[in-house]
């Protein structure tokens, strides 16, 4: 598991060391990761979750329109054990 973030490095990293998630960020604030998985809002990224299989294929999304959209844990894990079997 990884996020994809737009913000820029100087506030970013001390926001993600208080919010102190179990996974890596990647900071991409040319936008072109996130352009190129067709999220890029202005200069901004919609709340997206991608799920990507073994092979690279993109197997599972969900893209909000607003940073409050998102799927529920639910849903993400429903798809993950599709993915098991």
């Amino acid at each position: 598991m990884l996020a994809v973030s737009a913000d820029d490095l100087s506030g970013a990293t001390s926001a993600a060391q208080s919010w102190g998630p179990p996974f890596p960020i990647l900071y991409n604030s040319d936008t072109a990761v996130i352009e190129n998985y067709g999220v890029l809002a202005g200069k901004i990224s919609k709340p997206a979750t991608f799920i990507i299989d073994k092979s690279g294929v993109i197997s599972w999304k969900y893209i909000g329109n607003d940073k409050a959209d998102r799927p529920s844990p639910q849903a993400v894990l429903e798809q993950l054990r599709a993915l098991e079997g």
